[in-house]
């Protein structure tokens, strides 16, 4: 910045403090004592009247009023710069002259020679700003000189990050199509081969057991869920955990039935995460990459992130390409699993929605109001209804059971109309499906259209109910007939009815043993309890046979 530069900059930046008058080489009178000569443009002779000592008040009164009307250009008022008085500025003379009249020729030398106080500290103040200026200038220079030194020290770095990646491979479309074809999914339906897949659990929907059964099925290459075919992974797994400690997860594992020298566990709960500092990533990297690791899970984005806000799309998406990149490149593994955890409100993954743009499959877990778990899937070429997922307690396995949410809610509806039909039925024997219907009305039971006939339909086909012929072609319904002879009150007219649900499908006639043997009571409990809140005790000796007549066995 020249000092032209500089001193304009001061003028801009601290208006009060610019010199009010210009010291003007040619009227300096510092040789003698005389008073410049006024400039010739004007008659301004009248003006020395006001610098000099030899006139009376009323002369300098007339003067003054010249001024005002505008006889010597414009003027504005002001202070003197030398002792302060009020005056009025005349730009024609540069000069300044006293309100009170008194004379100001001693004030204008003063000036002219540089030696008013406002002068003065005009010099101080640009010879102090001038100071500022130039340590500002050295602190920019050093500050740019470190910008570029981290600069070129980011660019050697990616050089040799550069020198072990592989180069650019460019093919042609007929080149790509004539290499042998790489399996279409990892797990078939769900998880694409070399893929990124993200995994949005709910709050304590069992992400952490549903991703062990996915390992247990990646190292053994058994079937997911029971139901989805594997390629089985032939290295190892590497597990980030991120969230649960040494101990339980190793259990869990153990439990589940992963193998114990695929399963690779990296304990990092309570620990800073590698992807915030670029030295700790790449020596986990290297610790990993001998191992043959294939698979990399990461358990979970809001642990492992070391970004500020997990809402920012930008970051989001660099901490995104950083695992990727770790994973595939550093690790040299094929596949990359995240697990997300769920906002509070609704099933999108917590966090900006760079995490469902970035993966190409995303499983979502989720529950419903009596803790029932539940899946579905979608992506590329990935699209799979939701389904209830079953827990077996003794292996912790998990495998893909029937119905959506939807679906299972309406059979805990079908469930509690039921019980409520069973009540009327032991009470009003007889009736037809019209009356039983009027009754449900008028007691104030909820159902659809269709509903009726739905439940009346499903309580005959598990037995819990008898249909016969009744007046004008119509269907009348009773308590199902005890056998006398039976020791445990078996139904007469079927020894092994179909069960509802928890056994035999409807329609079904085998003699084979169920898995759970429940009695008509279990089956039917949330819809009984109603029946007897609406219709007070009720006799259920006709209900507690078991339905399949298992005693018999």
């Amino acid at each position: 910045m020249t000092p032209e530069e500089l001193e304009a900059s001061f003028a801009r930046t601290n208006p009060r403090l610019s010199p009010v008058a210009s010291v003007d080489p040619v009227r300096d009178a510092e040789e003698s004592d005389e008073i410049p000569q006024p400039i010739p443009e004007y008659d301004t002779t009248p003006l020395l009247i006001l610098e000099r000592d030899n006139y009376d008040e009323g002369q300098r009164r007339e003067v003054i009023n010249s001024i005002l009307v505008g006889d010597f250009g414009e003027w504005r008022p002001g202070k003197c710069p030398n002792c302060g008085k009020e005056s009025i500025y005349l730009p024609l003379m540069n000069r300044f002259y006293h309100d009170d009249l008194s004379v100001n020729g001693p004030c204008i030398l003063a000036t002219l020679r540089g030696q008013t106080p406002s002068d003065l500290a005009y010099k101080a103040d640009m010879e102090a700003f001038r100071r500022q200026e130039d340590a500002f200038t050295a602190q920019v220079f050093q500050e740019y000189s470190r910008m570029r030194v981290r600069d070129e020290a980011r660019a050697m770095l990616d050089r040799h990050k550069a020198a072990d990646e592989e180069p650019f491979e460019v093919a042609t479309l007929g080149e790509l199509l004539e290499r042998p074809p790489s399996p279409i999914d990892r797990v078939e339906g769900l998880i694409p081969w070399e893929g990124s897949t993200v995994i949005v659990a709910q709050r304590k929907t069992g992400k952490t057991t549903f991703v062990l059964n996915l390992v247990k099925s990646l190292l053994s290459g058994e079937d997911f869920l029971g139901r989805f075919p594997v390629q089985q992974v032939m290295g190892k797994v590497a597990f980030l955990s991120f969230e649960m400690g040494d101990d339980q997860l190793a259990r869990w594992a153990d439990e589940i039935g992963c193998p114990h020298d695929d399963l690779l566990v990296v304990s990092l709960r309570g620990r800073p995460t590698p992807f915030g500092n670029a030295e700790r990533e790449a020596e986990l990297g290297r610790m990993l990459r001998p191992l043959g690791v294939e698979v990399v899970i990461i358990d979970t984005f809001a642990r492992a992130y070391p970004g500020e806000s997990q809402n920012d799309p930008g970051q989001v998406a660099q901490f995104l390409s950083r695992i990727e990149s770790f994973a595939r490149q550093t690790v040299g593994a094929s596949d990359v699993l995240l697990t997300v955890h769920a906002g509070w409100v609704g099933e999108r993954s917590r966090g900006s929605s760079a995490l469902e743009d970035w993966p190409d499959s995303i499983i979502t877990l989720v529950k419903d109001d009596d803790d029932n778990r539940f899946m579905k899937a979608m992506g590329r070429d990935v699209d799979f209804d939701e389904t209830r997922l079953e827990y077996d307690e003794d292996t912790h396995l998990l495998t893909l059971g029937e119905g959506s949410r939807k679906q299972a809610s309406q059979e805990r509806k079908m469930d509690e109309l039921l019980g409520e039909v069973l009540g009327i039925v032991r009470d009003h024997p007889g009736l037809n499906g019209a009356e039983i219907e009027r009754l449900m009305r008028e007691e104030g039971i909820a159902f659809q259209k269709g509903d009726r006939n739905k439940v009346l339909k499903m309580a005959v086909d598990a037995g819990l109910l008898e249909s016969e012929k009744g007046a004008g072609n119509s269907k009348v319904y009773q308590p199902p007939r005890i056998a006398p002879d039976s020791p445990t009150g078996a139904v007469e007219n079927s020894p092994n009815p179909p069960i509802y649900r928890g056994g035999y499908s409807r329609g079904h006639s085998g003699r084979q043993q169920p898995q759970n043997i429940k009695t008509v009571k279990e089956i039917c409990k949330p819809g009984i309890d109603q029946a007897v809140r609406r219709h007070g005790e009720i006799s259920m000796d006709l209900y507690d046979a078991d339905v399949l007549g298992a005693s018999d066995e």
